[in-house]
């Protein structure tokens, strides 16, 4: 009996050191994005990412880290990956050099508030042994829009002959540039002061359909999504299609920018005044039976 608990004693602390050796193995994969932070900020060319990790035993081993980035606001919208290291040697005392980087690149991501960081280590021998962590809210302020250029149609074009349809059209840097805005300055043919563009590659435009006569102003502002924008000079093109004209007016824009109804637009500007002056007429009749 004292020779069995003598083994059992010795083989105890054995199994107790497996038993931690397990486990520490099998915590090896916990890494934790540290730069950038939640809602924090990062500057192409400046900041460097930075992880850390936790668990990670004395023994070196071949790892496979990953750095990714995206926002669904942006051209960005599926995972970018901005660092992918193969077999890296680390250890416990080396993990943190291996989960660090060097700046990234200048202008690698379009500018946006809402970029989600995603770090992911992965032990090379065992593609199952995989830890990934993220930051989100994250503001990549990378860029300045250019000004919107090569605007069609041209200045001052006019629109006629049963032509009630345009694509406004301007080129863009696409990588500085998230959206684009187009701000009517006193008559709208939609009844909004301003409209959304669609924003493609190196390009905004907005398609529009009806248009009622009218002489049409306008500016158009590039945003980088974050803190710039850049807004071009006046822009204006002429509609003049008569009778082929829809039966809608344009609007024109208050002080608030908001549409008012376009009885005072365009070809109705006669009757809008015609309507004053009988209302203005009948108080004074009424006022003077009185």
């Amino acid at each position: 009996m004292a020779n069995k608990k003598t083994t059992m004693l010795l083989i105890l602390p054995i199994l107790l050191l497996s038993l931690i050796a397990i486990g520490v193995e099998a915590a090896a994969q916990s890494v934790t994005v540290t730069t950038p932070a939640d809602t924090g900020t990062v500057v192409g060319g400046t900041t460097k990412l930075d992880g850390t990790a936790i668990n990670i035993n004395g023994t070196e081993k071949l790892w496979n880290i990953t750095w990714s980035a995206y926002s669904a606001n942006t051209a960005n919208s599926s995972a970018v990956t901005l660092f992918s290291y193969t077999d890296r040697n680390c250890s416990a005392l080396t993990i943190q050099l291996c989960l660090n980087t060097t700046a990234i690149p200048a202008s690698a991501l379009e500018d946006d508030n809402e970029y989600v960081f995603g770090l992911t280590a992965t032990l090379a021998t065992d593609a199952t042994n995989t830890s990934t962590d993220t930051s989100t809210g994250v503001q990549v302020n990378d860029s300045v829009p250019t000004m919107p250029s090569a605007v069609q149609p041209a200045d001052d074009t006019t629109l006629d002959g049963g032509d009630t349809d345009v694509r406004i059209n301007a080129t863009v840097v696409g990588e500085n540039t998230s959206s684009c805005t187009l701000t009517w300055l006193d008559l709208s043919p939609t009844g909004r002061s301003t409209e959304t563009m669609t924003h493609s590659s190196d390009t905004c435009y907005l398609s529009l359909s009806g248009v009622p006569d009218g002489n049409y102003e306008y500016t158009i502002t590039a945003s980088d999504g974050t803190d710039t924008s850049v807004t071009t000079t006046k822009y204006n093109v002429v509609f003049d299609n008569g009778e082929a004209s829809p039966t809608a007016k344009a609007y024109i824009l208050s002080e608030a920018g908001e549409g008012i109804d376009g009885m005072f637009a365009g070809e109705n500007t006669g009757s809008g005044l015609l309507i004053l002056i009988l209302i203005g007429l009948g108080i004074y009749i009424y006022s003077n039976k009185n």
